[in-house]
């Protein structure tokens, strides 16, 4: 493998913290953790870490969302 695919590779196994992603979606961390336990996701607080698989499942929970519409 190229080596940033190789860098690339083990950036995406890391597990993200909460605050993290919430800036990353530009959204409020509290809204996030509600959507992370709608979506069967548990994190308690913005310094929880969740895998990158987890990362996925919310964010697709999220993008299923209607646009301006709460938790």
């Amino acid at each position: 493998l190229a080596p940033a695919l190789v860098v690339t590779s083990r950036i995406r196994r890391l597990k993200i913290r909460i605050f993290a992603l919430a800036k990353e979606l530009d959204l409020d961390s509290k809204l996030l953790i509600e959507y992370c336990a709608k979506c069967g996701v548990q994190a308690k607080n913005v310094l929880a870490s969740i895998s990158p698989e987890e990362r996925d499942q919310v964010v697709a929970f999220i993008r299923q969302q209607p646009r301006g519409g709460g938790a």
